[in-house]
């Protein structure tokens, strides 16, 4: 009863509701019931017929579950009669669901109780990260603009998870001399492990800088560890080592960086040899070609085809390889072709993508698949301008912004904004490019990428030629990097 008044104090009756539900239950499965007041009863029946269901969560953070937090606490404070509990209305329970700082301070210590659990344990490693992927998704951000304080909070937890191999390297004093192939195995893999689990994450926003710190500090040990290590840690190190490199690959690629990006990628490719998972096998040689000619492409895409054990990738991670060699097929003008990839990567996209054990880094969501969709379509569509190709592109590229925003990253999102200022040159829709040129500057800005800036400066240059006599074209040079 003071739990559920404290929540009317508070203005949330969403929570007295729920509170007002676990007493209720609690009564009816009681040896001993006893009456609930009535003047409770009356309290929660007038918030019932007054409260709005579709607010019932207002408040309440992403990731919470308000009432197994109150279901442990009781559980805690009638299990242990010979301790002392403070009343129940010295708990402040609307605190822990509704404080942003305080509630990732609770998240932060339960993942890191989670990685402790896979010290000492090599087959524990590919869950933790999969474990790791769902709790951060669950806790995925809002608008920064909107929500500064809970914007900011997830972002220092996630840092506190990224930067674990630096501490664990710091406060272990590590040097070849005193530091053993065995400790670097058991503690600093998982350690490593949830770091490339956050800094996924992160790159999903646009912390390329401190991304790229973190994974450049800890991979030279990844890649000693893959490369010279005991045999029992040597597959998982590579594993993480290939993550890695493709982390520092598409930040050289933001960068504008393609020497950087190239070497990443094949050393990438290379370290695979020690690795035991294929799905990163085949992610690595599809990031090697991806921004590659299709000539230089297909070869890859069909060398991840032909990989041992290649019937052994996930589902995700084999539809994005069909979607790519249904885009590189359209740029060889392959247009049957490119329709009977599109097919086999329909049939092989799970309907559940973020179960998939690839889902993390094999960056291919829902949004992803639609726009490698839109991308090939948008080639046949200039390939074959007679057909409706490009009409096509436009309308799955619309489609983007309301697939599921689970694992969409904002790289990706600029990206495809780009692509739809392309479509919308192909169809030459001053209006269309005129909007999404925009879209695709301010998105530019605020990722930092040199490398959506010079898609943009590509497809202005392009409007610049179909549009010679078009004085509005002008007023966008300022806004490009060179003016230009």
């Amino acid at each position: 009863e003071l739990v559920l008044r404290m929540a009317v104090s508070h203005q949330r009756p969403d929570l007295a509701i729920m509170f007002y539900e676990l007493v209720e239950d609690k009564v009816r499965t009681s040896k001993n019931p006893f009456p609930i007041p009535l003047s409770v009863r009356n309290c929660v029946q007038e918030l019932q017929s007054n409260h709005c269901p579709s607010h019932s969560q207002q408040g309440v953070l992403p990731g919470v579950d308000a009432q197994r937090i109150h279901s442990e606490f009781l559980e805690i404070r009638t299990s242990s009669h010979d301790l002392s509990f403070p009343p129940v209305q010295a708990v402040p329970l609307t605190l822990i669901t509704s404080n942003p700082a305080l509630w990732f301070s609770f998240k932060l210590h339960a993942w890191e109780r989670l990685i402790s659990q896979a010290y000492g344990r090599a087959d524990m490693y590919a869950e933790l990260q999969q474990q790791l992927n769902k709790e951060f998704d669950m806790v995925k951000p809002r608008s920064q603009s909107t929500d500064t304080e809970y914007y900011f909070s997830r972002r220092q937890a996630l840092l506190a998870i990224a930067s674990l191999p630096l501490s664990w390297l710091s406060e272990s004093g590590w040097n070849k001399k005193t530091s053993s192939s065995r400790l670097l195995g058991e503690e600093f893999l998982p350690c490593c492990a949830a770091s490339l689990t956050a800094c996924w994450h992160l790159l999903r926003g646009h912390e390329f800088a401190l991304v790229q710190d973190i994974v450049a500090s800890s991979l030279p040990f990844l890649h000693a560890l893959a490369t010279q290590s005991m045999k029992q840690y040597q597959p998982l190190a590579a594993n993480l080592a290939i993550q890695a490199y493709r982390l520092l690959g598409i930040l050289a690629l933001h960068r504008n960086h393609p020497e950087e990006q190239e070497d990443a990628f094949r050393q990438a490719v290379w370290i695979s040899r020690f690795a035991d998972d294929v799905s990163l096998q085949v992610s690595e040689l599809i990031s090697l070609g991806y921004h590659k000619s299709s000539q230089e492409a297909l070869p890859l895409y069909h060398r991840a085809l032909h990989l041992e054990r290649y019937e052994n990738a996930s589902a995700l991670v084999q539809a994005r390889l069909y979607a790519e060699l249904a885009v590189a097929a359209a740029m060889q003008r392959e247009e049957k072709m490119a329709h009977w990839y599109e097919e086999q990567a329909h049939k092989r996209y799970p309907q559940n993508p973020e179960r998939d054990p690839s889902f993390l880094f094999a960056e291919f969501s829902l949004s992803s698949f639609s726009m490698e969709l839109g991308r090939m379509y948008l080639v046949l569509g200039q390939h074959f301008p007679e057909q409706r190709y490009a009409q096509q592109a436009q309308e799955i590229f619309t489609e983007v912004e309301y697939t599921s925003s689970v694992g969409r990253s904002e790289r990706i999102r600029v990206e495809s904004l780009n692509y739809q200022a392309q479509v919308a040159l192909t169809l030459k829709e001053k209006e269309l490019f005129q909007h999404f040129l925009e879209k695709g500057i301010d998105g530019a800005r605020l990722l930092g990428s040199q490398k959506r800036w010079a898609e943009i400066q590509t497809v202005y240059q392009q409007a610049c030629r179909l549009w010679k006599q078009e004085s509005w074209l002008k007023a966008y040079r300022v806004l490009l990097p060179s003016g230009e």
